[in-house]
Order: C-alpha cells, then sequence, then structure tokens
C-alpha cells in the first residue's frame, strides 16, 4: 500500500481537479473550483492528506449547517470531496475515504409548476405588443418545443428540417463564470433528440429564417454548404425532404438561428 506522508489536502484537490478537466463540462469544472477555493481548501487544505479524519468534515459540515449555509450547497461541497477522495483511494495515496459517511442528504428540489396554456398565451401575446423583437419568437419555440434556454440558444439552422417540421437538439450554449460562452454537446444522451415542431413554432422559425436571409448580402443563411442549408430551412418551402436523413454532422458551421452568428471552429 503506497501513501504519500508529505500530500496536503488542498495540493491534492487542485491535482485531481485538474486530471478531471477533460471529463468535466466547463461550468461544472469551474463550480467544482470555486467550491475547493471557497470551502475546502480554508477549511482543511493545510492538512496532511492522511491526516484527514470523518470528523474534520462532519465538523465543518455542522458549523456551515449551523451557519445558515444552504444544504445544497454543502451536499455538493462534500459530496464532491468525497469523489477526490475515492480517486485517492484508487490511487493508493488511502486507505480509506474519510468522506464517505459525511455526505448530508440532498434535500427535496422543490416542485416546478407549469405554465397553463392561458398563461403561456398571454406571456406570448404580451411580447408580441409591447416588444415585438426577436425574444419573442424565441419564446415561441422554447413553450413550443420545451427545449431548454442553452439548447434553444445553440441551435443552428443545420439542425431545422423547416419542411419535416422537426428539428434535432445536438447542442447546448452555457455561460462559464457569467463569462466565457461555450458551445457544447448537451449534457445527458437523452437530451439529444429529434422534436416535433407545432404549427406556431413553424412560423417563428420562418420569421426568424426570412429576417437573417433578408440581412444576408446574398438573401441566404450563411454556412460552409450555403445551397444544402438553405434549402433545408428557406421559408420558401423548396426543400427536399429530410426525413430519413441522420444527424451526422458533429461540428456544424451554420448560423446560430438566434443571433445570425457561426459557431466557434472545433
Amino acid at each position: 500500500m503506497y501513501e504519500d506522508r508529505t500530500l496536503r489536502v488542498g495540493l491534492f484537490l487542485y491535482e485531481w481537479l485538474e486530471a478531471k478537466r477533460p471529463a468535466l463540462a466547463p461550468n461544472t469544472w469551474t463550480g467544482y473550483r470555486a467550491s475547493i477555493e471557497r470551502d475546502l481548501v480554508p477549511a482543511s487544505g493545510g492538512m496532511l492528506l492522511l491526516d484527514l479524519r470523518p470528523k474534520h468534515i462532519d465538523a465543518w459540515v455542522n458549523a456551515q449547517l449551523a451557519a445558515g449555509r444552504g444544504r445544497t450547497t454543502v451536499h455538493h461541497a462534500v459530496a464532491m470531496l468525497r469523489n477526490a477522495l475515492n480517486h485517492a483511494v484508487r490511487t493508493w495515496r488511502l486507505r480509506y475515504n474519510p468522506a464517505q459517511h459525511s455526505v448530508p442528504a440532498k434535500p427535496h428540489a422543490a416542485e416546478r409548476v407549469c405554465w397553463t396554456p392561458d398563461q403561456a398565451a398571454a406571456f406570448l401575446r404580451h411580447n408580441t405588443e409591447h416588444y415585438a423583437d426577436r425574444l419573442t419568437d424565441l419564446f415561441e419555440v422554447m413553450l413550443g418545443t420545451g427545449m431548454r434556454r442553452g439548447e434553444i440558444l445553440a441551435l443552428h439552422w443545420s439542425d431545422v428540417y423547416l419542411m419535416d417540421r422537426k428539428l434535432y437538439v445536438r447542442w447546448t450554449l452555457t455561460a462559464v463564470n457569467n463569462g466565457k460562452i461555450h458551445l457544447g454537446e448537451p449534457k445527458t444522451e437523452s437530451s439529444r433528440a429529434w422534436i416535433s415542431l407545432s404549427p406556431r413554432v413553424m412560423a417563428a422559425l420562418h420569421r426568424q429564417a426570412a429576417l437573417q436571409m433578408a440581412a444576408h448580402p446574398d438573401g441566404r443563411l450563411d454556412g460552409p454548404s450555403p445551397a444544402r442549408t438553405a434549402s433545408r430551412c428557406a421559408p420558401s418551402g423548396s426543400s427536399t425532404s429530410s426525413a430519413n436523413a441522420p444527424p451526422n454532422s458533429t461540428s456544424p458551421r451554420s448560423v446560430c438561428t438566434t443571433c445570425a452568428t457561426p459557431p466557434p471552429a472545433s
């Protein structure tokens, strides 16, 4: 059994986090780092890894909850610590995981309340009457498809099949640390899915296509293969059916349906 008798908790956590970077979504990695710097390093970063005991972790949990910290925040911090220490056990830096039984129970999520059809219609009507901007169509598509905010902001014309009345969710857009914008794949496999389009959603997408084509010098939706993209998504309706075409583009360069800008090159 190999044990590093000089390694301290803080250094180990930073090393573990850097090793995890390729497997984590940018937002997740940033959140882990913030938790390490804000909570775990001040609490036990200077302690030798071999000296860390359940009593130290339990004392921190109790102190945080007594001070009014959110139970979800404390749960996430200790759950991450447990994952990191599991890695320490697997790599023979520890004999056992002192955080194994210290993770507080995660509180139940509040019940989500969905709008009724009348409430959704009132919201869309208000946007149309008082704003009548691009966000009106964006909200129309969100409500009509159930897509997440990041998914709809990352939607590109190469994944919109107007003639077939469906679209494919391939990308999601996130703001890392409320700053850098990151375009990546959805978090779960089930999020990559075909979605059928209602007449109202179709109309909103047609309006966006028309606006972007009118703004383009050549009157088209820009991209690496303009003919292929425009023929599939043009509001004129003159496209070849692609109902059986699998989504095979892993790095589309077509423009965003919301802001008409291309995604970053891979």
